[in-house]
């Protein structure tokens, strides 16, 4: 688990959390990787949820 843990956005989370508890100054990845997850996530979501595409229920 330890091998594919940093491709998971709560990897990052807990990393950062740790960072700025610890005092430790390198929490700046760990935010950009954060950054970088919810880039990913918006860009899934507005590409599945288009505008013009018709509404099922």
């Amino acid at each position: 688990m330890q091998a594919i843990a940093p491709a998971s956005a709560v990897y990052w989370a807990i990393d950062a959390y740790r960072s700025v508890l610890g005092g430790e100054q390198g929490s700046g990845r760990a935010v950009g990787m954060l950054l970088g997850f919810a880039a990913l996530f918006i860009a899934v979501t507005l590409w599945a949820f288009r505008a013009e595409k018709p509404k099922e229920s």
